[in-house]
């Protein structure tokens, strides 16, 4: 790819990665998020591969102390923008002044200005029950935050891994284009079709609306499209008018991970010894993930634990379950815990007898998703049972790795549990079990992350033969 002809800097863009060397040639990647780096396992994981395939990478994301974070995962750095906002507190001219004697006043006065403006904002806020200035309000900080940073930048490909973010993408794709000359494409990870998600779950239905409207009318002005699932990539290939369909990168763990830091034992979590039986669910513990249906289970079965790892922690559910739990005597064996680091996910989960998946039937979403916590439970080597939902259910049956029950029913998911204590070899046996984590790896997953990104800018040096490195940020 012809690099840009009015580039920032030169040292810029002949030493994109830090590493010296110049001239690489390596087209120059921006993923943008907007909120954190650290809690986004795909984002990093993507960061590192794309660096290893051959492109210069930046990681951008919003800083939550108030200060400019610079850090480094793998061969990517990561860079955590200060918000600019008015309204998250970052001071404008809001009001100018001419020269002289009225020039003292203008600094306070533009603070009493913003101070007015928060006030209003809130008012707003409490108002806005469907989330038409909402969308307003975020649209304008992601702006403010990103804008500048990525023209700054001048990446070859801004990478978005949230559908807010493609305006501001394309805003900023178009002035790059503009400054240099240069080529500028927008690349878009489409994590779950926004179309799929649960009436219950859309709290703001014009920002909802909104969000579906802008997101049909650019994404298939992206240059590739990614996504998670290929259930998924149908029903975006189906819903949105696209010039081709979604390339599917599977959210599975790096095959191999060493995990960073002390690691914990989620049986002395639990307070439990290893004698007693325990199943495990890690993720969000939402009414509709069935997280209730493994606690009512335990009635089913005097013996059984359930651990819930979950996120966030505390969890605002986590009296509601417990109380559910003390209605049905069973209490004292259920355990909430806090979640571990991504790369100690499946060696945490590994000390369970069985991992489960009890996420309700009904929304699109749910049927047609093969989620990251289906291929952490196979990367802990775990018997898996999971509830009926069309694709995760058929990935089990198909590979022999657990059973199903009836979405719900906490008696057939007790039911399903003992089947699998009875003989769990039959769906861990180690060398399968083996074959399975080496196919549904992260590893496997740069074959067509490269292929879609080929067809946007060719790469420069790589580097995959390389152990995948650990997926850590280090910060400055």
């Amino acid at each position: 790819m012809t690099q840009h002809s009015t580039p920032v800097s030169a040292d810029d863009r002949d030493d994109r990665d830090g590493s010296g060397a110049r001239g690489s040639r390596r087209p120059l990647v921006v993923l943008v998020r907007p909120t954190d780096v650290e809690t986004d396992s795909r984002a990093k994981k993507i960061g590192i591969s794309l660096d290893r395939i051959g492109y210069d990478v930046v990681i951008l994301g919003r800083s939550g102390s108030g200060k400019r974070q610079e850090g480094r995962i793998g061969g990517a750095r990561v860079t955590l923008l200060v918000p600019q906002s008015r309204l998250r507190g970052a001071p404008r001219r809001m009001l100018r002044l001419p020269a002289g004697r009225l020039r003292r006043l203008e600094k306070p006065l533009n603070a009493r200005l913003q101070k007015v403006e928060k006030k209003v904002d809130a008012r707003l806020r409490g108002w806005d029950r469907e989330g038409f200035y909402l969308w307003s309000v975020a649209q304008r900080d992601f702006r403010t935050t990103y804008g500048s940073e990525l023209v700054r930048l001048q990446p070859d490909i801004i990478h978005c891994h949230d559908p807010r973010m493609l305006p501001v993408a394309f805003a900023a794709a178009a002035r790059i284009r503009k400054r240099t000359g240069a080529p500028c494409e927008v690349v878009y990870d489409s994590r779950e079709n926004f179309a799929g998600i649960p009436e219950e779950n859309i709290s703001l239905r014009r920002y909802h609306d909104r969000l579906l409207r802008m997101e049909r009318g650019l994404a298939p002005k992206t240059a590739a499209m990614l996504t998670v699932s290929e259930d998924t990539a149908t029903a975006l290939a189906d819903r949105l008018p696209l010039r081709r369909r979604p390339v599917v990168v599977l959210n599975a763990p790096v095959a191999g991970a060493q995990p960073e830091g002390e690691v914990r034992s989620l049986r002395e979590d639990c307070g439990i010894g290893p004698e007693a039986p325990l199943m495990v669910y890690q993720g969000a513990a939402t009414a509709i993930r069935g997280v209730n249906t493994m606690i009512e289970a335990l009635v089913h079965d005097p013996d059984l634990h359930t651990a819930l790892v979950v996120v966030p922690f505390p969890h605002p559910r986590a009296e509601e379950m417990t109380e559910l739990a003390e209605s049905l005597g069973v209490a004292d064996r259920l355990h909430i815990l806090p979640p571990v680091p991504a790369d100690q996910v499946p060696g945490y989960l590994a000390e369970a007898d069985v991992a489960v998946s009890p996420i309700l039937k009904g929304p699109a979403n749910h049927e047609a998703g093969l989620p990251n916590k289906l291929f952490e439970m196979l990367h802990a080597g775990l018997p898996i049972v999971t509830s009926d939902l069309r694709a995760m259910s058929a990935f089990v049956r198909e590979h022999e790795i657990g059973v199903v029950f009836r979405s719900g029913d906490a008696a057939d998911l007790a039911r399903a549990v003992k089947e699998v204590l009875a003989d769990p070899m039959a769906y861990a046996e180690p060398h399968r079990r083996a074959e399975l984590i080496s196919h549904w790896s992260w590893q496997n997953q740069e074959d067509p992350l490269a292929q879609a990104y080929a067809q946007v800018a060719a790469p420069g040096p790589g580097h995959r033969e390389d152990p995948f490195p650990a997926v850590h940020v280090d910060w400055n």
